[in-house]
């Protein structure tokens, strides 16, 4: 009887109770770890590894359904990242299986980004962006060629030569704006080099260095990045609405009415957005607090409302109730027009 006891014991109870004690602490790293840390990472591996892809995406699934747009987007992106550790470049193909077309679109912006970083040839990202462009054809342009952009960029030194090299790649390998949006997130934000974790720190320095450092032609693309840049890393130790309002001073430094200012306003209001996911009443207070000319308000509350769009559908057209200078019916059409082809910086939204 003891003997039977003791291998119920080394058998049984044993491996069940470290069993158990793994499921916790992938539970725990998942759902309350910092989710780009690298506890969370190795968790994110170790079930995949464990459940396969398939599950491992069901999981995700549960894990993210009640956040917003933008918070969905980066967990697919670290999802993704892990996925791509193991599968490599099929990975694109497990992305399209497992999440179709879905707004979020994290998975397949981050393995575009990888497969482009570890390209040994133009002839591979033109195929990757002609099938990306099958599946994704109604927000094919915002997906693929951004997500390129953030594989040239990971490709290249984060300085400002590696940076005007990426830009140039972009240029002759994908011939769209696009691509210009993916490389400056990726040089300011640093998603792909560290895994989804901090932004480049910013110094009294290094805040307007890079766009003043740049061609012209790629301004407007750099002014929006800069200031997401600023509300993201100044959200590392402050509330979200908090970061806003930082980014906000800094965009008081270009001149008024000039186009820089504008650009940088309405990444505020992208900002905004995230900073109240799915509140069309908190984003508008918030740009009606960080700025006060009317105008100015307006810009930064279309912008919000532009992104919640894509997360709330026509709710977000009650963000026009709040605006005084915009007519409601244009309102409405901004709002819910896709324009990222023609009109910067609505090409860099994501």
């Amino acid at each position: 009887m003891r003997f039977t006891s003791m291998k119920i014991t080394k058998y049984i109870i044993v491996p069940l109770a470290l069993f158990c004690v793994v499921v916790l602490f992938v539970y725990f790293t998942l759902f309350h770890a910092n989710p780009s840390g690298p506890l969370s990472q190795n968790a994110w591996h170790a079930t995949i590894l464990l459940l396969g892809h398939e599950r491992a995406g069901k999981v995700l699934d549960y894990s993210i359904a009640d956040m917003g747009l933008g918070e969905r987007h980066g967990r697919e992106h670290l999802f993704a990242a892990q996925l791509y550790k193991i599968y490599g470049h099929e990975t694109w193909e497990l992305c399209t299986q497992m999440f179709g077309s879905r707004n979020s679109s994290g998975c397949q912006h981050e393995v575009i980004g990888r497969i482009a970083l570890n390209s040994n040839g133009e002839n591979l990202i033109k195929d990757l962006l002609r099938r990306c462009h099958e599946v994704y054809s109604s927000r094919s342009w915002l997906l693929c060629e951004h997500s390129v952009g953030h594989g040239l960029m990971s490709a290249s030194s984060y300085g400002i030569q590696g940076l005007e090299d990426a830009l140039k790649n972009c240029d002759e390998l994908v011939e769209d704006r696009g691509c210009y949006g993916g490389v400056f997130m990726e040089y300011f934000l640093r998603r792909m080099i560290n895994d989804g974790g901090p932004p480049m720190l910013r110094t009294d320095e290094n805040t307007y260095l890079t766009c003043n450092s740049i061609e012209d032609r790629y301004l407007d693309s750099c002014i929006f990045w800069q200031a997401k840049w600023w509300y993201a890393e100044s959200a590392q130790t402050q509330t979200p609405p908090e970061a806003v309002k930082v980014a906000a001073n800094l965009c008081r430094n270009f001149e008024t009415s000039s186009k820089k200012r504008e650009i940088c306003i309405a990444s505020t209001g992208h900002s905004a957005s995230s900073a109240y996911d799915r509140s069309v009443d908190g984003s508008y207070s918030l740009c009606s607090e960080v700025w006060i000319s009317e105008e100015e308000q307006d810009v930064c509350a279309l912008y919000a409302g532009r992104r919640l769009h894509r997360n709330m559908g026509s709710e977000a057209t009650q963000m026009c109730n709040f605006m005084q200078g915009i007519e409601e019916g244009q309102c409405h059409t901004d709002i819910k027009r896709k324009s990222y082809l023609n009109e910067p910086p609505y090409h860099d939204e994501v």
